[in-house]
């Protein structure tokens, strides 16, 4: 088995991703398959994924899946976050995700301190490792197609995650190209109250250790940051 067991230590970020999600009443709670290999059915975005529901998980309510299909069930990576549908980098995300986790690749989940999302019974929130030992979760970050994202509790790898995302940013990969326009990211600091553009204004001097990127300009708005006067102008509108 090869799940990765570092732990990296929480620093202070100010913006927290709360998910609801509505319980599926037809659906059996399903026990988190710790330790066990499962095998992946389909790429449905970005960040999320199916499975096969495991051979040795006995008494489960298939729900609309008829005997002869096999049961499914929906794992969201954890620590990371993908551009959502019609916006810029949607497709490469998943296409990034698809060529990582083609059908029938097996691989294994390892959760944090939450594994579920939200009160919903039928998705998982992972860490995902194939069988030869790579972090999923990593490769989409170093290639530029996700940021790292805070589901709290869950921060065991969130250092880690946002150096790599850091180090992508700073190459210009995926989401992190500056020449989107409109742009599919926007950056921030822990320790300063404006948000910028990729490449423009102060954004190039944000340290790692404080980078924070989101998909949806509102999201730092919510959180009290400002547009940057420079690299947001009050004649442009971006989201």
């Amino acid at each position: 088995m090869c799940i990765s067991t570092q732990r990296y230590g929480a620093a202070v970020v100010f913006l927290v991703l709360s998910l609801v999600m509505s319980v599926d009443a037809g659906r059996s709670e399903i026990p988190f398959p710790d330790a066990e290999v499962v095998t992946v059915c389909e790429v449905i975005d970005g960040d999320t994924f199916s499975i096969y529901l495991p051979d040795w998980l006995e008494g489960v309510d298939a729900g609309e899946y008829g005997p002869d299909e096999p049961y499914r069930h929906t794992v969201r990576l954890i620590g990371i976050n993908t551009p959502e549908r019609y916006r810029p980098g949607y497709a490469e995300a998943g296409a990034a995700l698809e060529e990582l986790l083609p059908p029938g690749t097996q691989v294994w989940l390892s959760a944090d301190l939450d594994e579920r999302d939200g009160s919903s019974t039928w998705r998982w929130l992972a860490y995902v490792e194939t069988l030869s030992c790579e972090d999923v979760g990593a490769e989409l970050l170093e290639g530029g197609w996700a940021v790292a994202w805070r589901y709290l509790p869950n921060c065991e790898r969130a250092e880690e995650y946002r150096r790599l995302m850091a180090e992508a940013f700073a190459a210009g990969r995926g989401v992190f190209d500056p020449a989107l326009d409109p742009p599919a990211v926007y950056l921030a600091s822990d320790e300063q109250d404006s948000y910028h553009r990729v490449g423009y204004g102060h954004a190039p001097r944000i340290g790692a250790e404080n980078l924070v990127a989101v998909f949806e300009a509102q999201m730092l708005v919510t959180a009290g940051k400002l547009p940057c006067d420079y690299c947001i102008p009050d004649d442009k509108v971006w989201d």
